[in-house]
């Protein structure tokens, strides 16, 4: 048989891609990103139960991007592993598209990007490749039942966690479902409050902590995200009981506005602190191979 012959002269390789068979998948998952993406920034990305989409998104396409730096792509056949994920993402991503499932839409998008990537870089990678997926998943909005069903008892939580912190502190406070009562003013615990939407972005930042401090402790990484729940859960109460202190001294204007925004950032800053002193706390009683 003739060997096949490169511009140099010397034979070809076997598994050697062509520029189409390179572009053509990338080509096509594009076509696939361009409109979820535009949907996901009209919608839940637009929201404050969504605002930490864009940046988990960033974060775990940086660590997809600075775990393959060096990595050779591979000469191997597709494997009926990624034939698989294509198999279970297409239906998904058409399905949610037509029927304005935006989770399922992104699910099957990023099945389609983890079968692009294993077909580029091969299946050695997956150990490798497992965390920052993880990462990119939380990117995606939860399902609006699910966060619907969560919501209220979250509210129920916070409302009441605030009210008797308040109420211990010699405030005239009184609570009925999640609606506090603070002298004359009423104020209704949103769902923005209920510790929900800051829940996602804390579970992220909490993962990428512990996969850069401790990604050789799996136990420590593990326990370090399960803590993750309680500490969004009491920031939120702290920005509840903030909100309603303000709400007492200088009415509800100043409430509003820029210090509802402000009250956000706090959380998110006590959240951090709650974040690196569970972490302490873990290393003073895990043992220390554990660590």
């Amino acid at each position: 048989m003739a060997e096949t012959l490169t511009a140099s002269g010397g034979p070809k390789e076997a598994g050697s891609a062509t520029p189409w068979r390179i572009w053509a998948p990338v080509l096509g998952f594009a076509l696939m990103a361009i409109p979820t993406l535009i949907t996901l920034m009209r919608g839940d990305w637009t929201k404050e139960t969504g605002a930490h989409g864009p940046i988990v998104a960033a974060i775990g396409a940086w660590l997809i991007w600075r775990k393959l730096q060096g990595v050779s792509p591979t000469t191997e056949r597709t494997s009926i592993g990624i034939t698989l994920l294509l198999a279970a993402g297409l239906p998904l991503y058409v399905f949610g598209a037509a029927y304005d499932y935006v989770t399922l839409q992104c699910a099957g998008l990023f099945f389609a990007g983890v079968a692009l990537l294993y077909s580029r870089y091969g299946l050695k990678t997956r150990g490798t490749l497992a965390f920052p997926l993880l990462v990119l998943a939380l990117a995606a909005p939860a399902p609006h039942a699910l966060i619907d069903m969560a919501t209220q008892p979250l509210k129920q939580l916070v409302s009441g966690a605030a009210t008797s912190v308040l109420s211990g502190l010699g405030m005239p406070v009184a609570r009925e479902g999640a609606t506090i009562f603070v002298a004359q003013y009423q104020l209704l615990v949103e769902d923005a409050c209920s510790g929900l939407n800051s829940l996602q972005g804390l579970i992220t930042v909490g993962l990428l902590y512990a996969y850069l401090t401790h990604g050789s402790s799996v136990l420590h990484s593990t326990l370090l995200t399960v803590l993750t729940a309680p500490v969004a859960i009491v920031a939120n109460v702290v920005r509840v009981a903030l909100i309603t202190v303000t709400t007492y001294f200088f009415g509800e204007q100043a409430s509003e506005g820029v210090f509802h925004v402000g009250a956000g950032l706090v959380l998110f800053s006590i959240a951090l602190l709650l974040i690196l002193a569970a972490d302490r706390g873990l290393r003073l009683v895990l043992p220390k191979g554990k660590r």
